[in-house]
This record gives structure tokens, C-alpha cells and sequence, in this order.
């Protein structure tokens, strides 16, 4: 039963050019009859000020207007399962917020979270979709835009969610001009035609910037777009329906186009993450690229401590909504041919209009010139990762079986001291032996707050006496060796090959990892007892250089101090 007087109505003007809707109300907002005060109201007409916001001006209110007991919105609808379970209570409310929105006619409306997402447009993940711009599903020609419900970003203590939620507001003022969805028009050529395809490369002549990006499927291209503008993208399809799209000499002339294009250092190509797709063209169809851009280095010099993924780009720099879905759901499952082929198109077209804005910001802030260093990397790094390190394959292999054999002798002590078998994998089993069996103070984990036997748990044990510990710290040590490094898989000429991420850590450093073709491995922090086995190739030195503390003595560089920038220079 649905009790008015424990209802919090809406607030605002009946026609608002912007409506907010929240998920339900706290108590706060119980008490006062007010939707949006207490903490989470107090940060919202923060930011609603700072992104030039009237709090006053909007119409402002929840999916469900009575507080869930013990703020547990589930007792009303659940959407975190598969089979979304809705009440009578959430469709009476979802009713009358249709008739509230129905009357106001706002713009534009705000979805704080992600029941009013759902409710607004029968969508989930708002940490997805945040940024977006949709049509409702539940009042025709309606304008939403999702985003973080303030509370949750106070709940997660992130500075980064509350400067999303910012960003949002402000693009949710620039949308409150007009209730239009304003989308570019756009030429997606999703089927071409063998000469479809050599008209359209055709037209891109020297001085022009392009934007590409490739599907791989199988370890093949499955698909190829290229963006010529911002509203004239194709994607060309090679392998569609389980066979070849095009005749065979077909396909070898449009590759031989394609490599002419990318070869060119005339024209400027732009992608996301390009040194994959370059390194990947070079390594399966000999393909030299040339003139390359990155709107991930971009974002990565302008804002590292922000995600680099393209569905986040997109959501700052675009009006598209989010896509990325189509492509995970077609790779996963299967689908729609054309809708991936679509994804495709998009991830070209988003870097063709990101590109620009990221250059213009760069330049703004005075940081191009270290974009164009780190971008600079990128031609050296595909080089550096297909070359390789050759690798002392019968050091290898006496290594592994000397670290096999001391692992076997510190088994066999460690069950001698225990009294029985012992298997380090298994948790329960440690904190059976040393919590239970020896009776030693349990360590939990701060973060879980449950039992643990880590790392840190097995070195406090070991200081106090127990034997068992050291060996077991002495034994994972070992492990780890020989799983992480003494395995790794090589490639067939017995050469160690990675892929390099330009920006791969939050301060803008180089990282490394696994190739796509699954051999290699991150090898910037190999331990120097796995380095001896790293070869030098006939006529070529090797040496390895590091800085101590490299980003300290930057700070004390740059720093408007006169010994820090001393002391730097000396230790220099």
C-alpha cells in the first residue's frame, strides 16, 4: 500500500527547460519533503552551479517517491539481475512520472543513476553509459542524458566520478536549448562494392587526415574502416557470413590500395590505440604505416589519470551514444553482420572527431610538443616488438629444471614440518594449517575484512618464528619465477616478443603485455636472474639504463626550487 503521506513530491517549475530525476528519497529528503537535499543535494547544487545551472530552474524529482526501508531501492524493482523484477508500486510510480514529464515537457532530462536510466530508456549501466545522449522509451521524442546519481559518487570518494558528473551537467545545460537530439548526418558505407572500395580510397589525397581501425576475428582482419571525414566513413568488409566477402583478386587489389594509403607519409592517419592495429597490419600483410596519430596518447598527455577507452572519449567529445556493446555482443555470441560492421565504421568516425578537439586542447595547454614525443614512440615500439629478443632457450630450460628441484626439496621439508601434505595453492588449507591446527593469530585482509594468508600475512607469521611461513614465502617466490618468466611462451624462432602501450600507466609510462597472438609477456620488470637468458644478436651490444626515482627528480626540476633543481642537476 502506497502511503501519500510519506511521499516526497516533486519540485520546480512546470516548465522547466531541464528535469533531474533521482533514483528515490533518502531521509533526508523524507524529512523535508524536498527531493535532492542532505549530502547527495548539497553536492548536486555544487556542481549544478559550477556548470551554470539554476537549481531553482529545474524540475526536479524521483522514480519512486516514498524511501525504501533501509534505503534498499530492490524491495521496489530489481534490476540487477538478468530478469529485471519490477512491484505495483514501481509501475504506479513509473506512471506518474510519465505524467510529470508528459506535463513539464522538459528539453532535456537528467537520469542521476541507474534506475532512472532504466526507467527513462529501458537501459543499464549508467558507469557505461554515462555521458550519453538517448531518446525516451517512456515519453515519446524526449531527450535523456545519463549520468552518476550524486550519492554513489560520494559513496566512492572518487574526485574523478564527481568531475564526470560535472562534465554531464554542463553538457546537460548546452542540450537544454532545444529538445531536438541533434545527431550528425552521417555516410556509413557498410556493403561497398569491389570498386565502391578503390573510388573511395581513391579520393584521399596527400595533406588530407584520416581516421582507420580494424576488427580482428581469428586472428585475421574481419573488417577495415576508414573515416575521410566526419560524416563519410565505409568499412570494409573482408570475411562476413563465415566466408570471404571478396574474390580473391578482388581482395589483393584493395589490399594493395590500402597499403599504398597507409604507407603514404603524406597523408595523416588517425586511430585509437594505433600502434595494435599498425603492428598488427605489419606483422600479418607486411604493411609499413606511416604518419601515425593516437587519440589515445592524446587523451592519455592531456588527462592520465582519466580511463583511455574509446566508449570514455567518446562520451566527452561526442554526442554519440554509447555503441561499444555491438562489437563485444558480435565477438562473444555472434550477431548482426551489418550492426557490426557498423561498430566498425564508428570507432574511425569517433577518432576522426576526437582527433581535433584532443589536438586543439594539447595545443592550448602547451603540451603538444609532448604528445609528439610520445607519439614519436610508436613507429620504434612496432619495430622493437616484432623484432623480439632472442632468447637462451637451453639456459631456459636448466633454469626451470634447477627452480623444479628446489621447489620439490622445499615441499618435501615444508611436509616433514608440518607433520603432513601441504598444498600452498590452497587458501583454505594455509589458514586451516596456521589459524586453526597451530593456533597463531589470524591476519584479515582490510579491504575484505575476511582471513588471509598473502604475502604480508605469511611474512608477519614468518617474524614470529614460524618455519612454515619462510618456506612457503621462499616457495611461491619460486612459483612465480618460473610460471611468470621460465614459461612464458616464446615464438616459433625462439624469440620473446610483447606488445607495447604507448600510454599504458596513470603517469603516462610505457607498459607492456601479452601479444595478440598470445606469446610474450610484460617484460619491463623481469628480474635480472631471467635477464641473463635474454641474447644479443650477432653485432649488437646490449645494456640496460634506469633512473632512481625519475618522476621525483622531474618534479624537483621543474619545481620553483632552488635546491631541489640543484641537488637534481648534481645527481645528473
Amino acid at each position: 500500500m502506497i502511503l501519500k503521506t510519506h511521499e516526497v513530491p516533486a519540485y520546480g517549475p512546470s516548465d522547466a527547460k531541464i528535469a533531474i530525476v533521482g533514483e528515490a528519497p533518502g531521509a533526508d529528503e523524507e524529512r523535508n519533503k524536498v527531493p535532492f537535499v542532505g549530502a547527495a543535494g548539497r553536492l548536486l547544487d555544487s556542481l549544478l552551479a559550477r556548470a551554470g545551472i539554476r537549481r531553482s530552474s529545474c524540475f526536479i524529482t524521483n522514480v519512486i517517491k516514498v524511501r525504501p526501508s533501509g534505503n534498499d531501492i530492490k524491495q521496489f524493482i530489481d534490476i540487477s539481475k538478468k530478469n529485471i523484477i519490477v512491484t505495483d508500486v514501481y509501475t504506479h510510480y513509473l506512471n506518474e512520472l510519465k505524467k510529470d514529464l508528459e506535463r513539464v515537457k522538459p528539453n532535456i532530462v537528467i537520469a542521476l543513476g541507474n534506475l532512472p536510466l532504466y526507467a527513462l530508456t529501458g537501459l543499464i549501466k549508467v558507469t557505461k553509459r554515462r555521458g550519453s545522449i538517448y531518446e525516451s522509451t517512456l515519453v515519446k521524442e524526449l531527450k535523456v542524458i545519463s549520468t552518476f546519481h550524486p550519492s554513489g559518487v560520494l559513496r566512492s570518494g572518487s574526485i574523478l566520478n564527481q568531475h564526470l558528473l560535472f562534465h554531464d551537467l554542463t553538457k546537460a545545460k548546452e542540450e537544454s536549448e532545444s529538445p531536438e537530439i541533434k545527431r550528425d548526418e552521417v555516410e556509413y558505407i557498410l556493403r561497398p562494392s569491389f570498386y565502391d572500395v578503390l573510388n573511395f580510397i581513391n579520393q584521399i589525397k596527400d595533406g588530407m587526415t584520416i581516421a582507420i581501425d580494424i576488427e580482428v576475428i581469428k586472428l585475421e582482419v574481419s573488417h577495415l574502416s576508414i573515416a575521410i571525414s566526419k560524416k563519410n566513413v565505409m568499412s570494409i568488409p573482408f570475411y562476413v557470413k563465415g566466408d570471404n566477402y571478396f574474390s580473391i583478386d578482388h581482395e589483393m587489389e584493395i589490399w594493395d590500395n590500402v597499403k599504398r594509403l597507409l604507407e603514404n607519409k603524406e597523408v595523416r592517419k588517425t586511430g585509437q590505440n594505433i600502434i595494435f592495429d599498425a603492428a598488427f597490419l605489419f606483422r600479418r600483410y607486411g604493411i609499413v604505416s606511416r604518419n601515425l596519430e593516437d587519440t589515445m596518447v592524446e587523451h592519455g598527455i592531456l588527462y592520465p589519470e582519466f580511463p583511455k577507452g574509446l566508449d570514455f572519449l567518446t562520451s566527452m567529445y561526442t554526442s554519440e551514444p554509447y555503441y561499444k556493446d555491438e562489437g563485444k555482443k558480435y565477438i562473444k555470441i555472434g550477431g548482426d553482420e551489418l550492426s557490426f560492421s557498423l561498430y566498425n565504421a564508428k570507432d574511425a568516425l569517433m577518432c576522426m572527431k576526437i582527433f581535433p578537439i584532443l589536438e586543439d586542447k594539447l595545443k592550448k595547454q602547451g603540451n603538444w610538443e609532448t604528445y609528439e614525443r610520445q607519439r614519436d614512440l610508436i613507429i620504434p615500439l612496432i619495430f622493437m616488438q616484432e623484432y623480439g629478443i632472442k632468447m637462451d632457450i637451453e639456459g631456459i630450460e636448466r633454469e626451470r629444471k634447477t627452480v623444479k628441484e628446489n621447489l620439490d626439496i622445499l615441499q618435501e621439508k615444508l611436509n616433514d614440518l608440518a607433520g603432513r601434505d601441504l598444498n600452498i595453492s590452497s587458501s583454505k588449507q594455509m589458514k586451516q594449517f596456521f589459524y586453526i591446527d597451530r593456533e597463531m593469530k589470524a591476519y584479515v585482509n582490510r579491504k575484505t575484512g575476511k582471513q588471509t594468508v598473502d604475502e604480508t600475512a605469511l611474512k608477519r607469521l614468518s617474524r614470529i618464528g614460524s618455519e612454515e611461513a619462510k618456506i612457503i614465502l621462499e616457495m611461491r617466490k619460486l612459483r612465480k619465477y618460473l610460471e611468470t618468466y621460465l614459461e612464458i611462451s616464446l615464438d616459433a624462432d625462439s624469440r620473446l616478443r610483447t606488445s607495447f602501450n604507448v600510454v599504458g600507466t596513470k603517469g603516462g609510462r610505457l607498459s607492456s603485455s601479452k601479444s595478440i597472438f598470445g606469446t610474450g609477456g610484460n617484460i619491463q620488470n623481469d628480474p635480472p636472474r631471467f635477464k641473463k637468458f635474454m641474447l644479443f644478436d650477432e653485432d649488437y651490444i646490449g645494456y640496460n639504463a634506469d633512473l632512481e626515482q625519475a618522476e621525483n627528480r622531474v618534479v624537483a626540476h621543474i619545481a620553483p626550487e632552488k635546491i631541489g633543481r640543484a641537488s637534481c642537476r648534481e645527481r645528473v
